[in-house]
């Protein structure tokens, strides 16, 4: 899928995609129509894994990518909700789990639902991702819900996870990885910062590897991304029928 920056320009995500669209040679899309949406709830590097994993794994359909101004499951879900009034039907959530149990985190969203009267059904589950079936007013669309984390000793899941994880799997990196981990007390996110205040080139060595990364790699560092943008594609394909 090709992107097409949603927010305004002056916001953070759309520097962001830009910047980083132009290093790795990723094509964003100009102002053509979409044929779904994605709504980044935490920022940066969300963002910039989005672009990689949608360029990698299709590249033919035209999606737009936006984040609401406030991070975090509830601003996500009502930006999501927002998107059916432009009459988008195909929608993407993708959220940092932080430090919520799983029925915590699926309940929060969930009452989104309900609060804004929004009829669901669970068509597709895992341990880390949801596909709603929704309906609002007669309108029908869906929603995939992510959640970014993997099952490792971190003191929250967040994207970071999975970039930290990546890294380690690269030349000569493990080491810098563990050390910053333990000073940041195993928290994803400070250890990411940390990595690149101690070793700026390794960020951009470790987006690099995942744009050329074979699809098998990725699947193993981003399970639930690359599924759910496979149902997301799917329910797109189904739609153009």
């Amino acid at each position: 899928m090709r992107l097409r920056v949603l927010s305004p320009p002056d916001w953070s995500i759309s520097r962001s995609l830009g910047k980083w669209a132009g290093k790795l040679g990723i094509p964003l899309s100009g102002p053509a129509p979409v044929k779904g949406v994605i709504i980044i709830g935490n920022g940066t590097p969300d963002d910039i894994v989005c672009l990689i994993l949608c360029h990698k794994f299709d590249g033919k359909h035209v999606v737009g990518v936006t984040k609401p101004e406030a991070a975090g499951i509830k601003s996500a879900i009502y930006a999501a909700l927002r998107s059916i009034r432009e009459k988008i039907n195909n929608l993407m959530v993708i959220l940092d789990q932080e430090e919520k149990k799983e029925k915590e985190f699926w309940n929060e969203i969930e009452d989104v639902f309900k609060k804004e009267k929004v009829e669901f059904e669970v068509i597709e589950k895992e341990e880390k991702f949801r596909v709603y079936a929704c309906s609002q007013a007669n309108y029908k669309f869906e929603v995939a819900v992510l959640a970014n984390g993997l099952p490792r000793q971190y003191r929250k899941h967040t994207i970071e996870d999975h970039l930290l994880e990546l890294s380690m799997s690269l030349e000569n990196v493990r080491e810098d990885v563990e050390e910053v981990l333990r000073e940041s007390e195993y928290d994803p996110k400070e250890a990411w910062k940390k990595l690149r205040e101690k070793h700026k080139e390794i960020h951009e060595k470790v987006y690099s590897h995942l744009l050329y990364a074979s699809k098998d790699k990725i699947r193993s560092y981003f399970p639930q991304h690359v599924r759910v943008l496979e149902i997301f594609r799917e329910i797109i394909e189904r739609r153009e029928k």
